[in-house]
């Protein structure tokens, strides 16, 4: 399951757990909805232990959609979730 919380003093979106097919659209609509009219938005996936390809999908997507909003995207070196965002930001 997967655990999506924002943190408004440090315009920070934290997401934590597993994050199947199914977290995609509440992911994606969740930095719509905070990176809009911000100046900047962190995405940290710290936290998170996998997520599939479309999550990596709707991330790298939801943080080109939100722009001039720079969003800053936190995760493990090395981990399979930086291997699939890697991915996702070459496709």
């Amino acid at each position: 399951m997967c655990t999506i919380e924002y943190e408004a003093l440090h315009h920070r979106l934290r997401v934590s757990g597993r994050c199947a097919d199914d977290a995609a659209a509440a992911i994606r609509e969740a930095i719509g909805t905070y990176g809009r009219g911000s100046e900047r938005l962190i995405v940290d996936l710290t936290a998170l232990t996998s997520l599939s390809d479309d999550v990596a999908a709707a991330i790298v997507a939801a943080g080109e959609e939100v722009s001039p909003c720079r969003v800053t995207v936190v995760r493990k070196h090395g981990s399979d979730v930086d291997r699939l965002l890697s991915a996702a930001q070459s496709s």
